[in-house]
Formats: structure tokens, C-alpha cells, sequence
């Protein structure tokens, strides 16, 4: 494992956490290495648009690149456009929510949403975002999917 990018990931998830940013004082005490390193690192991630320096406080957060990586990723992935088509037509005989996941060890991510507008319950998720299998309905599934196969 290179180290640079190992602490680069680090900064990254660091940032996923923190809506407001974090400063290159907090990183390198939350990371345990120097503060030149740190802003070597957000300075390298700023300049591909990784990583975004707030002008009021000097506070570093997630830049919007990972907007465009998440097209590119999703375009990427067969399974969203080949199941499309299957989840509008659930969506619309169930007339819910409708979700498809992939499941990351005991966490799901979520891949693709279809909701019907009719529908005056609201379930907070977010395409690309990955949450506790305990915490989802869609994650209790495979949870107990996954017990029953071992």
C-alpha cells in the first residue's frame, strides 16, 4: 500500500463525515501526521477537484468531482439499466419507494431509486450513499439472505 494514497483516502473519509469541513490542524490530529503533510495532501486533492477550501474559514470539504465520478461510475454498472426498467414497473404497481442495492459486507449502497411522487411517505436515501444493513429495510432483507446462506 502506498502511503500517500493511503492518507489521501483517509483525508477523503475524514470529509465524507464533516459537512462543514475540516481544517488542516484537525486533519493532521485526527490522522496523527504533520500538518505540512496534510496540506500537501488537500493541496494535491484541491487541484483535481477532489477537495474544496472554504474562503470563510479555510476549512477543507468535498469538492465536487465526486459528482462527476459518481456518473461515470453508475454509467459504468450493467445492472442499473438492465434493472431500470423493473423497478419502474414495482414502483408503479406498488406505487413505493423502490430501491436496488448492492451489499458491502454489512452495509448496503444504494444504486438506484424509483419513487413515486403519490406516495406521502418520505424514506431519506441518497443514490451512492451506503448505510448498516440493521439500520434499512432493504438491508434486513440481505442481512437475513446472507444468515440463511451461511
Amino acid at each position: 500500500m502506498l502511503q500517500s494514497i493511503d492518507r489521501a483516502m483517509r483525508v477523503l473519509d475524514l470529509l465524507k463525515d464533516h459537512h462543514f469541513g475540516l481544517g488542516v490542524t484537525e486533519l493532521s490530529y485526527r490522522l496523527g501526521v504533520a500538518k505540512s503533510t496534510v496540506h500537501r495532501i488537500v493541496s494535491s486533492l484541491e487541484a483535481h477537484g477532489y477537495v474544496k477550501q472554504e474562503p470563510g474559514n479555510g476549512n477543507y470539504r468535498l469538492g465536487l468531482k465526486f459528482l462527476e465520478m459518481q456518473q461515470y461510475v453508475l454509467k459504468q454498472m450493467e445492472i442499473t439499466s438492465i434493472a431500470r426498467p423493473f423497478l419502474d414497473e414495482l414502483s408503479r404497481e406498488a406505487n413505493e419507494i423502490v430501491h436496488l442495492v448492492e451489499q458491502q459486507d454489512y452495509e448496503v449502497v444504494y444504486l438506484d431509486k424509483v419513487e413515486q411522487h403519490s406516495n406521502t411517505i418520505r424514506i431519506y436515501s441518497r443514490v451512492g450513499r451506503r448505510a448498516p444493513m440493521h439500520c434499512t429495510g432493504v438491508g434486513k432483507y440481505c442481512y437475513h439472505t446472507l444468515a440463511r446462506q451461511s
